[in-house]
């Protein structure tokens, strides 16, 4: 009797199993068919979507931290000077790092009134280093091994001549000063680049149709331009009309050509003009060689 009691009971429990067994797999099935998508609609950023979505996220920008001192377009950059510490002549000195200063031995630094100025210094020889502006109470950090760097920032409210230097004892009688030149006022916009003086190549007359021969001026002002080249420095050029080259001239066999020539006042060199295989006094070359701001023709 106990045996068959037992069976029964293991028999219910079975059951029980299986029918929550089943009903866990449908609520499977029901919660994958609510999340289906069609056949071939799954694409690769689908794809990233849902395992972007299963993975942790990263902290948003917003939220991320930022480093003092590097404010997201920032107008007033600090101006910035890299320095080295090395030997020259035999004595302990800074060295400029790029730009005007490269190489050079304890130069000067020129900045303007009101500028934010970061100095950095690397250490180039394996020496203990610093630099301090005592004018601006402005002192970097130590630097104690080669390839060390470090560096001070400071507002140049106050104009004149410093000395900046190394404090460690015996480092600046040894040669290691310099000069920090603050000149009065905001620094000047660069210089802008010459102007663009080649001629258009589509800027031609246009061609002529079956006209008889006629009487055509021609008009040229020799002006001298500073110029642009390719690689953006300037030259002085001289010019018919104020571009190179000058005009396309189009006349027809039979043609009179009146050519006028006048040199710009501005001109600090005579000019003239000459027509290779031209009828006329020299070629046409000796006669028109007019002085500043007359006109030949």
């Amino acid at each position: 009797m106990l045996k068959f009691l037992l069976r029964a009971c293991l028999r219910s429990a079975i059951v029980v199993a299986s029918m929550l067994a089943i009903t866990a797999i449908a609520v499977a099935q029901h919660s994958m068919q609510d999340h289906a998508v069609p056949p071939g609609s799954l694409g690769s950023s689908a794809r990233d979507q849902v395992l972007a979505q299963a993975s942790p996220q990263a902290p948003s920008q917003s939220a991320m931290p930022m480093m003092n001192g590097m404010g997201q377009g920032d107008m007033h950059a600090p101006l910035i000077i890299t320095l080295r510490s090395g030997i020259a002549g035999g004595r302990m000195v800074y060295i400029g790092v790029g730009g005007e200063i490269d190489e050079q031995v304890n130069p000067t630094l020129q900045v303007h009134e009101g500028e934010t100025v970061q100095i950095n210094l690397i250490n180039g020889e394996g020496a203990e280093h610093d630099i301090v502006l005592d004018q601006y109470a402005a002192r970097s950090g130590r630097v104690q091994a080669k390839g060390a760097s470090t560096s001070l920032v400071f507002t140049a409210d106050k104009t004149g001549e410093f000395f900046y230097f190394c404090t460690f004892p015996g480092h600046r009688e040894a040669g290691m000063e310099g000069r920090l030149r603050v000149l009065p006022g905001a620094r000047t916009a660069p210089p802008a680049v010459a102007q663009d003086i080649s001629r258009d190549p589509t800027d031609l007359s246009a061609p002529l149709r079956g006209r008889l021969p006629q009487v055509v001026r021609v008009d040229l002002a020799t002006i001298e331009l500073k110029g642009q080249l390719a690689d953006k420095t300037s030259y002085d050029f001289w010019t018919f009309n104020g571009k190179v080259p000058g005009p396309f001239v189009r006349v027809r066999v039979g043609d009179t050509v009146e050519v006028h020539m006048k040199n710009d006042p501005s001109s600090v060199m005579f000019h003239s003009v000459d027509f290779h295989g031209a009828i006329g006094p020299g070629g046409g070359a000796s006669s028109p060689r007019p002085p500043q701001a007359k006109r030949r023709s």
